[in-house]
């Protein structure tokens, strides 16, 4: 039996249970249909490192999350995204967000029984490299999971964060995809304060700078927009899940 997981550097591979030991799984997980005419909401682990909890959320939005990828690199039927539902997973202990994360993605495969190929296409992204002015970011001095959190509308505060985890979670704020290749392994601790209604490279007095500006000038990375190959997940089947 095999499933679908994405890689750290954000490709998906398919593996096999059997060659890999007993699958992490939530000890109970309940999934129901949002109540009708509900707004988007979000998912994400609760406080404690125990439980994965979402309130009227997309089956696309879980897959965004659980294989760590952009709106754009899935396609599938329109129920996937205009279905809603409620979900509330418990672990059998505290665990890491990237044990917590794999079970969400086992529970997101086997309750909506899905099944999915992956195609290669050209598409529109962005590249995220280190600037020639010099990465600004200090490196973490703590080991510990990744934490991004959003103390304001266009603020991010991450630390302990990867390039590659910031790179897919800043992809979901834009318009494309984003690829990381800054080439950085260190997880670092930085704040990134951005206004999307400025263009790429304008910025206004006493206003915070657009974000290709704020990158450079507060990280010390280069946004650019490009034509790339980006890693598609077909879905081939899916299905509503048995509510419970």
């Amino acid at each position: 039996m095999c499933r679908i997981r994405i890689s750290a550097l954000g490709f998906v591979a398919a593996f096999c249970l059997y060659a890999q030991g007993p699958p992490l799984q939530f000890e109970v997980a309940s999934i129901s249909p949002s109540a009708p005419g509900s707004a988007l909401g979000t998912i994400r682990p609760a406080p404690g490192r125990q439980r994965y909890v979402g309130t009227n959320v997309s089956l696309k939005l879980m897959m965004t999350v659980a294989y760590r990828v952009n709106y754009q690199q899935i396609s599938g039927p329109a129920w996937i995204s205009d279905d809603l539902f409620n979900v509330n997973a418990r672990a059998e202990k505290p665990s890491s967000i990237e044990e917590l994360h794999t079970m969400l993605q086992n529970m997101v495969a086997e309750r909506f029984r899905l099944r999915i190929h992956t195609e290669m296409k050209t598409r529109p992204v962005y590249v995220l490299s280190a600037d020639k002015s010099g990465i600004k970011m200090k490196p973490s001095r703590t080991e510990s999971d990744p934490l991004v959190s959003q103390p304001a509308q266009w603020t991010l505060a991450a630390r302990s964060t990867p390039m590659n985890y910031f790179s897919w979670l800043l992809g979901l704020f834009v318009d494309r995809p984003i690829i990381d290749r800054t080439g950085l392994k260190d997880a670092y601790d930085f704040t990134l304060n951005w206004n999307p209604d400025l263009s790429a490279d304008t910025s206004a007095d006493n206003s915070a700078p657009g974000l290709v500006e704020a990158l450079k000038k507060d990280l010390g990375l280069r946004l650019e927009a490009q034509n790339g190959p980006l890693e598609i997940l077909v879905i081939d089947h899916a299905e509503r899940p048995d509510p419970n």
